[in-house]
């Protein structure tokens, strides 16, 4: 195992081919790793098993997961993606006022 290789595991199962002397710009501080990616000190191999499940914990949150899944179930699975806008109170519905400056204007003028 070569010192100076980031060999961190990469989404598509591949090890990171970076030859950087400290620090691999994707992957943080350049640690000795075996050959399946994971750190070779056990605090660090901890940190990083955890972190591996919890992505795999967050895979059914993926739209395109979701959307195979609905198609095999059935069922409409998708997430509310769109939040409702927080409606400051201050504000008024320009839709619901009743004078407008137009009309007030034509108000003013006499205009009919």
């Amino acid at each position: 195992i070569s010192d100076n290789h980031c060999r961190a595991l990469l989404p598509s199962g591949r090890l990171c081919p970076r030859r950087d002397r400290y620090n691999c710009p994707f992957h943080g501080k350049i640690i000795p790793r075996d050959e399946e990616g994971l750190p070779l000190d056990g605090i660090l191999r901890q940190k990083e098993l955890e972190a591996k499940f919890q992505r795999e914990c967050n895979e059914w949150k993926d739209p395109r997961y979701l959307r195979t899944l609905s198609e095999q179930i059935g069922k409409d699975l998708r997430m509310n993606l769109k939040r409702k806008r927080n409606v400051n109170p201050k504000l008024i519905n320009l839709k619901q006022l009743n004078s407008t400056p137009r009309q007030r204007l034509k108000s003013k003028l006499k205009i009919k």
